[in-house]
This record gives C-alpha cells, sequence and structure tokens, in this order.
C-alpha cells in the first residue's frame, strides 16, 4: 500500500493490546535491567507490580534452547529461571491483594517444587476472595488429586465462588467409579 500511495488498512479498536498479548514487548534481560524489573516487582505501586510479575513469567520459559527455531522479536538472554520464580513467590506477601492474585496466577503456570508449594499455601485462607479464588486454582492444578481434602473444606468457604470453584475442581478431580 505505501509503493502505490494508498493508506495502510486501518487496524480495528484494541489492537494494540492484542498484539502485546500476542508477542511479548521486548525486555532488557540485562543484569541492570532484570534489576529494574525486580524493583518495579518489590517497590513498585500497586497498579505497576502485576504487570511485573506478567514480565517475570513470561521470562521464565525463555530459554535460548527452548527458542531455537522460533520466531522472536528480540534477542533471547538466558536468565536465572529459580531467581525470577522466587520474585513471583515474594510477590505473595504484597500488602496489595490484587498483587497476590497476580503471582498465584502466574504460579499456576510453572513447574513448582515442594518448598514453594508450602510457601503458597496460606493464600488458601487469605482475607481477600480473590486471592483465595487463584489460590484453589493454582493447588487444583498442580496437586491434583492430593489437593481433593482441602477442596472438601473449601467447597464451604465464606465466599460463594471460591465454594462453587472448589466444588467444580472437586468434581473434576474426583476418581469415577468402576462398573
Amino acid at each position: 500500500p505505501a509503493a502505490t500511495g494508498e493508506a495502510p488498512p486501518a487496524r480495528p479498536a484494541g489492537f494494540a493490546e492484542v498484539a502485546r498479548e500476542i508477542v511479548r514487548q521486548p525486555v532488557d534481560a540485562t543484569r541492570k535491567g532484570l534489576d529494574q524489573l525486580s524493583a518495579r516487582l518489590t517497590r513498585g505501586d500497586e497498579a505497576q507490580k502485576p504487570r511485573a510479575i506478567e514480565i517475570v513469567l513470561a521470562l521464565i520459559p525463555e530459554r535460548p534452547e527452548s527458542l531455537q527455531d522460533k520466531p522472536h522479536t528480540y534477542a533471547p538472554i538466558r536468565v536465572d529461571a529459580k531467581a525470577l520464580t522466587n520474585q513471583i513467590l515474594g510477590a505473595l506477601d504484597d500488602p496489595a491483594p490484587i498483587v497476590r492474585a497476580r503471582a498465584l496466577w502466574a504460579l499456576a503456570y510453572l513447574p513448582l517444587k515442594e518448598p514453594a508449594i508450602v510457601a503458597t499455601a496460606p493464600r488458601l485462607s487469605d482475607p481477600d476472595s480473590l486471592v483465595r479464588l487463584l489460590a484453589v486454582e493454582m493447588f487444583a492444578k498442580h496437586q491434583g488429586l492430593l489437593f481433593l481434602p482441602v477442596l472438601k473444606s473449601l467447597a464451604h468457604d465464606r465466599d460463594q465462588l471460591v465454594a462453587r470453584l472448589a466444588n467444580l475442581y472437586q468434581q473434576q478431580l474426583q476418581p469415577s467409579p468402576k462398573r
């Protein structure tokens, strides 16, 4: 279109937001850049922290060997996945419920070892129902059948959505009776 003098086709409203979700924006993964990201996660305001968690989550699986033969719009840099996961775990103690909830959302996508599972368990009794809701989801995904006894007790949670999600996961995870 540019060569013919025609204007490029109009993009639909919200295109930039959708494109940002499809292709992660380049991130400065140098030591200095990761330190700045860590500062946003630990000392940023409530609006910055959830986005910082999303960026940290996006960086974890980006080891060069996992990106081989895949298109990307930036040069991948080796990152310390364990340190980044620990930053997300640290966000579980943030005073803002939205930050704790976003951390649980991110942890649901990561392989977690037992110490991380133990560190996350207190969020099942968090005072905020959104945090409890995401904790139920994370634990159901990570623990499977081991989580059934906890799901049974959470089926009576004071928040209707938390109780409903616990019931749904309980039904999904319950072994079906043999015929």
